[in-house]
């Protein structure tokens, strides 16, 4: 393949994978990695290229969206994490999902900090979904524990909770 058939595929891919790229962000925000990942797939099906005209059509799409505003790791945190927050998850679990999707823990730091405050709240609200009744025993308590942790909330707001609960059974004899 000569140098210009090859600048000419790597043209076509990168306006294939532009179009393809705005649609996808269009559904919903993507992170870098993630939409790096779905493009090369897609591509890489569409077009019998080689490999580096493909990664340079790639990295060519990446930067114009980066540049164009369509695409931010920051945003696509933020909106992730209050979906998930919304879902009954907690901090921890979403901070982990997010380092796996490829986010800067700086950013992660960012999307989270408008939900510091509301882990109390999530936390008793997902209890309440999942449970709704104080544990009679200490086996049901650590259940109950161990689900909240899986959830990815922190020790500080279960134990809260769990305060909470007392206090109100407390009153209530």
């Amino acid at each position: 393949m000569d140098i210009g058939t090859n600048n000419q595929a790597i043209t076509q891919l990168t306006s294939q994978g532009y179009n393809l790229a705005v649609g996808l962000l269009a559904r919903r925000e993507h992170s870098v990695t993630e939409l790096r990942s779905k493009l090369c797939a897609k591509l890489a099906s569409k077009q019998d290229s080689q490999h580096q005209s493909l990664t340079t059509a790639v990295n060519t799409i990446i930067e114009k969206l980066l540049d164009d505003g369509y695409l931010s790791d920051q945003r696509f945190a933020e909106a992730y994490a209050r979906a998930r927050c919304r879902k009954g998850f907690g901090a921890d679990r979403i901070k982990m999902e997010l380092v796996e999707k490829g986010i800067d823990a700086s950013l992660i730091e960012i999307a989270l900090a408008p939900l510091e405050d509301q882990w109390c709240d999530h936390v008793l609200s997902t209890w309440q979904k999942k449970f709704g009744m104080p544990p009679v025993d200490y086996h049901q308590k650590a259940k109950q524990q161990s689900f909240l942790r899986y959830r990815g909330y922190r020790n500080q707001d279960i134990d809260y909770l769990f305060r909470e609960l007392d206090s109100i059974l407390q009153n209530q004899c």
